[in-house]
């Protein structure tokens, strides 16, 4: 397969999955809204408190998007594979292909 022929079945499988491509860009805005809540004053030196919630969420933030990652690679890959993916099994992948992509 070529590189013009990977790109056209990408977006092919793309448009055949609004629903995993609506719930990425929801993941991705509610983590940009968490994060403009969360730092601190621009040219303010965080205190003790600020920068172990920073730290927090952004162990968090890490956690979840390998999870998200996970579940959006095995939807995809079982859209290839089968020609069909089910939304409601996303969760059931990321949680299959978790540790995978942590490592």
């Amino acid at each position: 397969m070529g590189i013009g022929e990977a790109i056209k079945k990408g977006f092919s499988i793309s448009k055949q999955s609004w629903n995993l491509v609506l719930a990425l860009f929801v993941f991705g805005a509610i983590w940009n809204i968490i994060s403009i809540f969360i730092n601190p004053t621009p040219g303010a030196a965080p205190d003790t408190a600020t920068t172990i919630r920073l730290v927090a969420v952004g162990l968090a933030f890490i956690l979840i998007s390998v999870y998200v990652q996970a579940g959006s690679l095995g939807f995809i890959c079982e859209k290839i594979k089968q020609g069909k993916a089910d939304f409601s099994k996303f969760f059931e992948l990321g949680g299959k292909f978790y540790l995978r992509i942590l490592t």
